[in-house]
């Protein structure tokens, strides 16, 4: 079983370890998955891992092709990035202009998402702090005064929810930041929580990177990795 990941129904596990694989660079993109292969690893049965690549391929990380199965998807590094930029102009701007005159509801939401998510750490379920960490984005974004923002932000957002691997590490250094933005807001102090938001998408852009150089697995050489060329 993998770490931190004992809430995970087994189709959630497949499906969560797959994504690491790709987000962190260990499986490249164009490389087969052979569902035996994955349920002997993870010591399941081949139901879950077929069900957890239909769920990757509708997300976008796997593909199937003729005659080739399923694979791993063309995944642009600088795509993601920059999903991440856009991200940050949208969502430092909407919080700036927002966090002037955010209801009580709303932050009353906003508080509930983070204890949410505190609570699922304490118990290793980084699924369900993902999920209240994403919702805590989306709440904030859905203060904008134009639906134009809203629209974009959910968009992006939606994107970017599996572009990062999930790791404690990451879910711990994200929670501390809602809770400071959450703080700035429930003291009105809207450049205060702008500035901390930006610093927050600053973060999500270097773990992005993180994830890419350090798991970008043997050179390529003429298009091939090494084990391709053996």
């Amino acid at each position: 079983m993998i770490g931190g990941l004992s809430y995970f129904t087994k189709k959630d596990v497949v499906a969560e370890w797959l994504r690491n694989e790709i987000l962190s660079g260990k499986l490249t993109s164009g490389t087969p998955l052979l569902q035996d292969e994955i349920a002997t690893r993870l010591n399941v049965s081949p139901t879950p891992v077929r069900e957890a690549f239909r769920q990757l391929e509708a997300e976008g990380l796997l593909v199937s092709r003729p005659h080739r199965g399923v694979v791993v998807s063309v995944r642009d590094y600088e795509d993601q990035k920059a999903v991440y930029e856009i991200r940050a102009l949208i969502e430092t701007h909407v919080t700036r202009v927002a966090g002037k005159e955010l209801s009580k509801e709303s932050l009353e939401e906003l508080a509930e998402l983070v204890k949410r998510s505190e609570h699922a750490l304490r118990i290793a379920d980084l699924k369900s702090t993902r999920q209240a960490n994403t919702r805590f984005h989306d709440v904030l974004m859905s203060q904008a005064r134009s639906h134009v923002y809203v629209d974009l932000a959910r968009n992006l957002i939606s994107q970017s929810r599996y572009y990062l691997p999930l790791s404690r590490a990451r879910i711990v250094e994200v929670l501390q930041a809602h809770g400071a933005i959450l703080h700035a807001l429930e003291a009105r102090d809207a450049e205060r929580a702008a500035s901390l938001m930006d610093r927050h998408m600053s973060a999500n852009l270097k773990w992005l990177y993180q994830s890419r150089t350090k798991g970008a697995g043997p050179k390529r050489r003429n298009g091939q990795t090494k084990r391709e060329k053996s």
